[in-house]
């Protein structure tokens, strides 16, 4: 209940109810259930949640992580590559959040990462993902970031989305089952 508590209700509070509340019920959160949601403060060159959600593989030989349709490379003796390796044994979900500078190009520039301690619920826990467009079906409201695909068919509700190969986008929505598409709520191209 600090005013900079990490969890709680302090005014800066990361996770909880305070006003800037990153994942909360914040006037300004950027997850959550205020006025501002994932992707709506995109502004070029700064530091933004870029992916948020449940880990799909790990190399602890390589020490790479998958996260939708991405494989990023952590240091092996990190505490948080131990963390990740060490629940994954136990066959518990992991998720993470990587915060990155999102390039015109869709790539992460300046990754940083942390460790989500809310249990993954599939087809219920928000997951998020930004880069750029590799392929578009807008007959059946699919397109492929990286190596993931995005059903974006209930984003469409909002209104029409005209998308393109090379479009750089962010998206919220869920996976029912880890490693399976995404299924968009809300998809915001990122203007670079």
């Amino acid at each position: 209940t600090g005013v900079d508590a990490i969890i709680g209700t302090g005014a800066d509070a990361i996770i909880g109810t305070g006003a800037d509340a990153i994942i909360g019920t914040g006037a300004d959160a950027i997850i959550g259930t205020g006025s501002e949601r994932v992707g709506s403060k995109s502004n070029s060159g700064k530091t933004e949640l870029a992916l948020m959600g449940p880990i799909s593989s790990i190399d602890a030989a390589d020490g790479t992580v998958g996260l939708l349709g991405r494989n990023f490379r952590l240091p092996k003796s990190s505490a948080i590559f131990s963390q990740i390796a060490d629940s994954a044994a136990t066959g518990e979900i992991v998720q993470l959040a990587v915060y990155g500078q999102l390039a015109g190009n869709g790539e992460l520039k300046h990754t940083s990462a942390a460790i989500i301690a809310d249990q993954y619920v599939p087809g219920v826990s928000s997951v998020v993902a930004s880069g750029r467009i590799k392929a578009v079906d807008s007959a059946t409201a699919r397109i492929v970031i990286g190596n993931l695909e995005v059903d974006y068919s209930q984003a469409l509700a909002r209104g029409h989305i005209s998308l393109k190969v090379g479009d750089v986008v962010r998206v919220n929505g869920v996976q029912h089952q880890n490693g399976d598409a995404l299924y968009a709520s809300e998809l915001i191209k990122v203007n670079r």
